[in-house]
């Protein structure tokens, strides 16, 4: 592959509190899905791992990773 465009899960694990934006004043809201929950940083830097591998794994050594 010469490119490889990843958009990985969030894991934005907020308060369940309301978060304001003081510029734009309006609330940051949290993931709260099942695919975006985690049980520890751990846990998701492994998952992260594993995903990052198979990139590597996949990827041209002249290709571009872009994560957002």
């Amino acid at each position: 592959m010469d490119l490889v465009f990843l958009d990985p899960l969030y894991y934005l694990q907020l308060p369940k509190m309301d978060l304001i934006r003081w510029k734009q004043n309006n609330v940051v809201v949290a993931v709260r899905d099942e695919w975006d929950r985690f049980s520890s940083f751990d846990q998701y830097d492994e998952f992260m791992t594993s995903v990052l591998n198979q990139v590597k794994r996949v990827l041209k050594k002249t290709g571009t990773l872009r994560v957002i």
